[in-house]
């Protein structure tokens, strides 16, 4: 198949598409990530997004777990190709996090809020699939029953979306 082919074909960038999307990946620290993801397109460049992410991992001798669940926007920054977007995109999270510690004997857990800012790079296999790499740098500040902390945290991750008329 020609590119040229993707030339003719609207890749549903338009305002009205849904777009459901799974992707799975990893931080420096954690050891996966899972989530969905749901978009909907306000217009060609702009979508409306939510992402729901479970994750597990180690920090030094902790033991992690968390829940997420982000809102934002999504923004088409550039199309090098015609079946190739560039997003910038920023969500406000809140989640639940556990920690356990099992040398110091502690474990605490509690809600988070924090907000996300990350880059993808989408890809159109066909004008109802893409894939989509992407990576992300979080910010999340836990009300913990033992106190009260904040961390940064990188996310590198690979997935695909269905797009949905």
């Amino acid at each position: 198949m020609s590119l040229s082919v993707y030339g003719k074909t609207n890749l549903t960038h338009i305002k009205g598409i849904n777009s459901i999307g799974l992707h799975s990946g990893t931080g420096f620290v954690n050891s996966w990530d899972v989530g969905l993801s749901y978009n909907y397109y306000l217009a060609k460049y702009w979508s409306f997004s939510t992402n729901i992410d479970f994750e597990k991992g180690k920090f030094g001798k902790s033991d992690f777990m968390g829940l997420s669940l982000g809102f934002g926007v999504e923004a088409a920054v550039w199309q090098p190709l015609t079946w190739m977007y560039i997003h910038l995109y920023g969500h406000s999270i809140v989640g639940w996090d556990w920690w356990n510690n099992s040398d110091m004997n502690i474990s605490a857990n509690g809600v988070t809020v924090g907000c996300d800012l990350g880059l993808n790079l989408e890809m159109y296999a066909i004008p109802e699939l893409s894939f989509v790499l992407a990576a992300q740098e979080n910010f999340n500040y836990g009300f913990y029953d033992i106190g009260h902390y904040y961390y940064f945290r990188p996310l590198f991750s690979a997935g695909m979306r269905f797009h949905i008329k």
